[in-house]
């Protein structure tokens, strides 16, 4: 196997952005991170890993790669996931592998967190409560990131946390196999929808060329990860865009229990929609509701640049990236939740400069 090498042009550039004044960027101090992290590698024997909840293909592609890089590493790692594994990522090396019950683990010495923001989402795989004796290692490319890790290495400039993975298992020592590539192309290619969305850099797609070298197959990544969807999903898509709405550069749409319970669509079904939805032309702000069997509501926003999504979701206690960011609504209704957050949206878009109308009924008879 060719011996790792950071790429040219390295994601720890000292021109990366920085998040708040009060906390120094941890990529700026990756040699230092690196070495507490390597000290409590050093005293760990078992190792879990987990990611948030609702866990997307970045997350699990992530879990995965670290685990076969710690068991190289001589450590026994396991994965943590109790919400269930998308279907698109069944394919992936060790996938059968993953634990989705606490009681079935040892306690483990070290715990990593990979690709949340903050430790509410990792519940109950992570409690902060029972766990907090334990050293947390933090893994994650959110803007929003809290940096509550006993060790932070956090770059919201990484196009995936597959990315800043990358560099990470590259510089413990630890051989980036074929199974490992495979692993993190795969985070790479569902976070920047196969390199097409603003978070994709120069040094992604150096890193996606030395992850194929190593033997990850893209076409069959890319077939996996975006190109294989069930019949639900279709018919899914059916109802959902009948019911389009817009104001003028808003538009959005919503998934309900209903429109699953009619197309036999599984919760994992949604994913996609969102990225979907946010090619609309006339469009500056998606917003796809996605509403729970007990009335809360998953947001999920794609915007095109004049608006910053994961500040409109921050007050609403989500966070994320400028283009790309999600919140849970929780209020009297999903109705009165999707108007408070629509309701903050459309500010957000008269601040920019944008004129926003009133509310069409359907988008679908308005031509958007």
């Amino acid at each position: 196997m060719t011996p790792w090498k950071e790429p040219t042009a390295s994601c720890v550039s000292s021109s990366r952005s920085t998040l708040g004044a009060t906390k120094e960027r941890p990529m700026k101090n990756l040699g230092k991170e690196l070495r507490r992290l390597r000290g409590l590698l050093a005293r760990a024997r078992t190792v879990r890993i987990v990611t948030h909840l609702s866990p997307d293909a970045d997350g699990i592609s992530a879990c995965l790669a670290l685990r076969l890089a710690l068991v190289e590493l001589g450590k026994t790692a396991d994965v943590l996931v109790v919400d269930p594994i998308p279907g698109n990522c069944w394919f992936l090396p060790g996938c059968d592998r993953i634990v989705q019950s606490r009681s079935h683990l040892p306690p483990p010495d070290l715990i990593f967190s990979l690709d949340a923001g903050e430790p509410g989402l990792l519940a109950p795989a992570y409690d902060p409560e029972q766990d907090k004796t334990i050293p947390l290692v933090n893994v994650d490319h959110h803007l929003t990131n809290t940096l509550f890790g006993t060790v932070n290495l956090v770059d919201p400039e990484a196009g995936a946390s597959c990315e800043l993975l990358y560099t990470v298992i590259g510089r413990l020592g630890a051989d980036i196999t074929a199974e490992i590539a495979t692993c993190l192309l795969a985070g790479l290619v569902s976070d920047t929808q196969a390199f097409r969305t603003a978070n994709t850099t120069p040094h992604t797609l150096r890193v996606a060329a030395d992850l194929m070298q190593r033997g990850a197959p893209l076409k069959t990544v890319v077939a996996e990860i975006l190109e294989s969807k069930p019949l639900a999903w279709f018919r899914l898509m059916g109802l959902v865009f009948a019911d389009l709405r817009s104001m003028g550069p808003l538009v959005w749409a919503e998934v309900t229990p209903s429109m699953r319970l009619a197309t036999g669509a599984r919760p994992e079904d949604v994913d996609g929609i969102a990225n979907l939805l946010s090619t609309v032309r006339e469009a500056e702000v998606t917003v796809l509701f996605k509403v729970s069997d007990d009335g809360t509501v998953k947001v999920s926003v794609r915007t095109k640049g004049r608006v910053n999504a994961a500040d409109l979701c921050m007050p609403f206690g989500g966070g994320g990236h400028a283009r790309a960011a999600g919140c849970t609504l929780v209020g009297p209704s999903p109705a009165a939740s999707k108007d408070r957050f629509l309701s903050a949206a459309k500010e957000a878009l008269e601040k920019a400069g944008e004129t926003v109308g009133a509310a069409t009924e359907r988008a679908a008879r308005t031509g958007v």
